[in-house]
């Protein structure tokens, strides 16, 4: 939903679109698979029928 208004931002700043896009997917992505919310880990687990606490938890 924000893409369109950071890429047109991005342009008027000066800022390549390949680059632009690129660290856009990049943050994204990290956002996917870090906490609080790690919709990725959830779906690893879910798919390799571990436990979410055992496979991304340990200390």
């Amino acid at each position: 939903m924000l893409a369109p208004i950071f890429s047109e931002m991005l342009l008027v700043l000066g800022f390549h679109p390949l680059h632009a896009g690129t660290v856009m997917i990049i943050v994204m992505n990290v956002g996917l698979i870090t906490p609080p919310l790690g919709v990725c880990l959830f779906a690893a687990s879910s798919v390799s029928g571990e436990k979410f606490e055992e496979k991304f938890c340990r200390i």
